[in-house]
């Protein structure tokens, strides 16, 4: 078993996701409140308890500083949760039984109910079968008589009401805590599911899918479609230029014609509409000599831009049909008109702007 440095979890945690990282620091945090737990079941002269903290701090420690870094890098958090779960279980029924039901460790119970949830290697038998258990749990302890003054003696009831605001504090804290990491990891999921269904995983330009929110946005705001202009662009011979280099290059002139596009124009809604072909909607284009002088731009910061292939340094352009919305028109009119001017530099010798 090899532990890691604090320095080493650290980098490693810089590269994980939120759900990771909060994770990680749930675990540093139970082993800094069971070093808690510790003193004061050693102020109070439990030492059976404090025998137990005591290894539920050397638990915690090995978790984070050996399974820590291994679990983060697998992505296999099961055994990590089974050796909380069964922490979390045997601690708080022990300290129960000592102290009684008065003392609040059988409020940590009810977090093994939820708990399992957040554990994503597991499969639902498992998950079923740590929830119904915790519950059996729980019931026993709730109403076996054996729990309810506990069998330690040594504490004054003034100090056993300490221990419970403590726990009843420390427990609202952690069911906070767990709502936090469920909510914004309930928001990052949809985050990223919108994100995978509107854009291009490729060049991570948009798809044809998000033509849908433009579409209602121009519905209910037709105003503003009043300077709007369309680029629409195909890379030239690109059939050619996979056949004679690899997919792999192709896909690398895809990626370089995006990162021109955003560079290009920074206010920009730019799709990547087709397998070779991109499109452009820009607000405030004025007249159809912005337009052009736009288009130029991206048709020469494209040009700019050769690829590094196994053969070497490979050039290529793109040809730009570009039109801007007239009063009457629709979206599909206005991409029609630009498709007819892609489809006129194509056949003039592309590598060319035509603005219709």
């Amino acid at each position: 078993m090899r532990f890691a440095g604090i320095s080493e979890i650290t980098q490693q945690l810089k590269n994980e996701n939120f759900y990771w990282k909060i994770g990680f620091y749930a675990l540093i945090l139970a082993g800094l409140v069971h070093g808690l737990f510790l003193l004061v079941f050693a102020a109070i002269g439990l030492l059976p308890m404090a025998l137990f903290n005591i290894g539920s701090v050397a638990l915690y420690g090995v978790i984070v500083f050996a399974l820590g870094v291994p679990t983060l890098q697998s992505k296999d958090d099961r055994l990590i949760g089974w050796l909380v779960y069964g922490e979390i279980l045997a601690h708080n029924v022990a300290a129960t039984f000592f102290l009684g039901r008065e003392a609040g460790f059988d409020l940590y119970l009810f977090l093994l109910v939820g708990l399992p949830f957040f554990i994503f290697s597991y499969s639902r038998p498992v998950y079923l079968l740590r929830i119904v258990f915790a519950s059996f749990v729980i019931l026993v302890i709730e109403l076996c008589p054996c729990f309810a003054d506990g069998s330690f003696h040594g504490a004054s009831h003034g100090v056993i009401l300490s221990i419970r605001a403590m726990n009843v504090a420390v427990f609202l804290f952690t069911l906070v805590f767990l709502s936090y990491l469920y909510t914004s990891s309930e928001r990052q999921t949809r985050e990223r599911l919108t994100r995978d269904l509107y854009r291009d995983p490729l060049t991570g330009l948009y798809n044809r899918r998000y033509t849908s929110k433009l579409l209602r946005k121009w519905r209910y705001e037709p105003e503003s479609l009043e300077k709007t202009a369309l680029i629409l662009m195909d890379l030239d011979h690109f059939k050619r230029l996979n056949d004679r280099y690899g997919h792999d290059c192709g896909d690398e002139a895809l990626k370089r014609t995006a990162e021109a596009l955003q560079e290009a124009l920074y206010d920009v809604v730019a799709f990547r509409w087709g397998g070779e072909e991109f499109l452009l909607v820009l607000d405030s284009v004025p007249d159809d000599e912005v337009l052009r002088h736009i288009a130029e731009r991206i048709r020469s910061a494209v040009a700019a831009k050769p690829i590094e292939c196994p053969q070497g340094e490979i050039p290529f352009t793109a040809s730009i049909g570009a039109t801007r919305f007239l009063s009457d028109d629709s979206f599909y009119t206005a991409l029609t008109r630009a498709d007819k001017a892609l489809y006129r530099a194509k056949e003039t010798g592309r590598d060319r702007v035509i603005v219709l």
